[in-house]
């Protein structure tokens, strides 16, 4: 029974040792040891944010592999493009073969691929010809350096394996040739167009305080107050802020398809010489007057679109969609809503007429009439004005100098908010004059008068009556109390 008893006790003691061995290996030695192991397939040892200077020799013509099917064809003589690209603060820029802005986005995926790929495996050790795998003359080198001091790590990359998905690599100091994914090679196998930064307007959106739009038709500036509301300028009216947003947008984002001239000579070649679009943008913030010249050429029915900054040389193809946005005119960008205000901020309403005056006031109890408290108003119609008030759109806007003819209005309807706890008018809107089926009309914040069909002026030009709670009748009460009682039973 002795000995039974201290056996068991052995047995139980050496799984005990093998329980917290096991402890051991997989939460620290073996860690550990993958750690090691990926950080070994590591090609490149400087991180990220420590490259400061790439340098990318890239050779343009690779050879193709022939497959049985297809005529050998004479090897060719390497072309390459040695494109050096430099940072400063967190901006990447071209030092060579030009000198321009770097693509952010663009560099920040080539570095993250060079610094996070790791080899699928080591091909030879200490291979005896390294034009097997095409890395005696490499398809592309890449050198990156921290600073122009430090010593630069240099990988070299070859052609692909037989399976066509990874190809060859091996740093210049070391012997080993690895297999590798391809797209590490396709993420930094980029020519100087690629590379480059193809954003033409530098503006933010936020920036912008003028927009100047120079077409065939006519002149248009729109303005931006302090309040980030957008006007017409010369016709002193409001924009329809959805229309002129995406105008906007279009200058301020469009970008480059191509680059088809660095020094801006041939302009007659790119219908630049007389562009269909000239643009200014205007910051408040810094006083920068940015220009854009929009031009197009026809070629065998074939249009392109063309795009020069006033202060670059520099003539870049893009979209024509930049065209047929600013081509629009000004009365595209003209909001036709008769008045903009949040119903919901609303106290007060006063409608005044030649031989009365109405006045709607907002209590805590609802929507009441200061002058008869005993007549009853009808939150869901006053709610229904007030919508109407919003969606009423004007048929159209009078000449700047033309006046809209109102002497004594028809109808001055106002609008009253709170404001740091005192009454403000909010809106203010007179009509009178009728044209036929439309009223003309002047509202106190513009300066243009307008005309408003008469079916949109019904909506909103009502009475008393229009607003009254309608009691039911004595029959309609009775036998609302039968249902009531009906459906209790």
């Amino acid at each position: 029974m002795k000995k039974s008893l201290t056996t068991t006790l052995i047995l139980a003691a050496a799984l005990l040792v093998l329980i917290l061995w096991n402890q051991i290996y997989e939460n620290k030695i073996r860690p550990t040891k993958d750690e090691t192991t990926e950080k070994a397939k590591q090609l490149v040892t400087i991180s990220q944010d420590d490259i400061h200077e790439i340098i990318i020799e890239r050779m343009k013509n690779p050879p193709k592999e022939n497959s049985e099917t297809e005529p050998k064809t004479p090897p060719q003589k390497p072309e390459f493009e040695t494109i050096h690209l430099k940072k400063t603060g967190s901006d990447w820029s071209i030092a060579s073969p030009l000198q321009d802005r770097a693509d952010h986005s663009t560099v920040s995926t080539m570095t993250s691929t060079l610094t996070t790929t790791k080899h699928e495996r080591v091909v030879e050790e200490k291979p005896k010809d390294l034009e097997t795998f095409g890395l005696k003359t490499p398809w592309l080198k890449v050198t990156l350096r921290k600073d122009a001091s430090g010593k630069p790590e240099i990988l070299l990359m070859g052609k692909d394996t037989p399976t066509g998905y990874s190809c060859y690599a091996k740093l210049e100091a070391a012997e080993t040739v690895y297999r590798v994914p391809k797209s590490l090679r396709t993420n930094l196998d980029k020519d100087t167009q690629a590379i480059r930064n193809k954003e033409i307007v530098t503006l933010l959106r936020p920036d912008v305080s003028e927009v100047e739009i120079q077409t065939p038709k006519e002149n248009m500036v729109v303005k931006k107050d302090d309040k980030d509301n957008w006007t017409l300028a010369r016709e002193g009216l409001p924009v329809e802020n959805n229309e002129w947003t995406k105008t906007l947008g279009a200058i301020l984002e469009v970008k480059a398809t191509d680059f088809v001239s660095e020094d801006g000579k041939e302009l007659a070649r790119f219908g630049l010489h007389k562009p269909e679009v000239k643009i200014w943008l205007r910051s408040a913030k810094s006083q920068i007057r940015t220009g854009v010249w929009i031009g197009r050429t026809k070629e065998k029915d074939k249009e392109k679109v063309f795009v020069k900054r006033e202060d670059r040389p520099v003539i870049f193809e893009v979209d024509k969609d930049i065209l047929n946005k600013t081509l629009q005119p000004s009365s595209t960008y003209q909001s036709l809503r008769l008045a903009q205000f949040n119903r919901f901020d609303v106290k007060r309403i006063k409608f005044e007429r030649k031989t009365e005056t109405l006045e709607i006031l907002k209590e805590a109890s609802g929507w009441t009439l200061p002058a008869n408290p005993k007549i009853k108003i009808d939150t869901g119609k006053v709610d229904t004005f007030l919508a109407n008030l919003q969606d009423a759109k004007i048929s159209k806007y009078l000449p700047p100098k033309q006046k809209s003819g109102i002497g004594e209005p028809e109808l001055t309807l106002r609008l009253y908010e709170m404001k740091d706890n005192k009454e403000a008018e909010k809106l203010s809107l007179k009509f009178g004059n009728r044209k036929g089926k439309e009223i003309s009309g002047e509202r106190s914040d513009l300066t243009t008068a307008f005309l408003l069909k008469l079916d949109e002026f019904n909506k909103v030009g009502l009475t008393e009556k229009d607003f009254e709670q309608i009691e039911p009748k004595k029959e309609e009460k009775k036998e609302a109390e039968k249902d009531t009682k009906s459906s209790h039973s």
